[in-house]
């Protein structure tokens, strides 16, 4: 029996609560969730477009790379065929309409102001695009010209 002049015997014992559950989690994850998954989703969704938009330049540059100048194939070849890339390449950027009938300066002044803000294609290394392609020597290297329309292709002429 317990003392009954002890009040520490009448005392009961601690009742620990109960440990609270992860599930269901509370409304401000719930919030965290979806901004993240919005974010996620508005990412990727940007991330989808620009390889979409960049998607041209690296096709245009890998056909750029396959053009090579072989022993059975002359630099007056390999450039008419980077020229007709060039147009192609230009008719897919900016349109049928305002690319497809521009010839010698017309065209490349077309070409130079797709540059930043240089004369590259009508008095530089670019020249060779217009009215110069169908001489018989032209003065510029088919791996000069390729190097500088890659760099024109990705924006950095």
């Amino acid at each position: 029996m317990q003392d009954p002049s002890d009040p520490l015997a009448r005392l009961r014992d601690i009742h620990v609560p109960v440990e609270p559950s992860l599930w269901p989690p509370a409304p401000g994850w719930w919030l965290v969730a979806g901004i993240l998954s919005i974010s996620l989703w508005y990412g990727f969704r940007i991330l989808d477009r620009y390889r979409e938009k960049r998607l041209p330049v690296r096709l245009f540059i890998n056909r750029l790379k396959a053009i090579s100048l072989g022993p059975d194939r002359q630099p007056e070849e390999v450039l008419y065929e980077m020229s007709s890339l060039v147009r192609q390449f230009s008719i897919q950027r900016h349109g049928r309409e305002r690319v497809a009938a521009l010839q010698g300066q017309d065209w490349l002044d077309f070409l130079d102001s797709t540059t930043r803000g240089s004369n590259r294609f009508s008095e530089g290394v670019g020249r060779v695009l217009g009215t110069r392609l169908y001489q018989p020597a032209p003065d510029t290297s088919p791996e000069e010209l390729r190097a500088f329309l890659i760099g024109w292709a990705r924006g950095k002429n």
